[in-house]
């Protein structure tokens, strides 16, 4: 089987993140990404870019494999709900402001 690669949200604010091999090996982390909690996460079409929502307001991209931040959005005035990858550099996010921001990141980020 395939390599597989899991993100959830958590209510603290980080993000927990877990990656399957081919074998039995599994590789956990947890990282603090939001200063609230996190509601969402989507990941690119690639899968090399995390985005994630939370009740900061504030939108992260983020590198899955490494963890570094590329981009932060502060597009909303509260909670982020949703965010959906609609390409590789271009994303959308939703929130409670009733708002919904369009996103890009360089495409040497992606």
């Amino acid at each position: 089987p395939a390599s597989w690669s899991l993100a959830a949200a958590c209510l603290d604010g980080t993000i927990l993140s877990l990656v399957g091999g081919t074998g039995a090996e599994l590789a956990a982390s947890t990282e603090r990404r939001h200063a609230a909690g996190v509601n969402t996460v989507a990941f690119t079409p690639s899968g090399k870019l995390l985005l994630s929502g939370g009740d900061d307001g504030v939108v992260k991209v983020t590198e899955f494999a490494t963890g570094r931040t590329v981009a932060t959005g502060t597009g909303h005035s509260h909670n982020v709900t949703s965010v959906v990858a609609l390409s590789d550099t271009e994303f959308a996010s939703c929130g409670e402001d009733a708002t919904v921001c369009l996103w890009s990141v360089p495409a040497d980020s992606a």
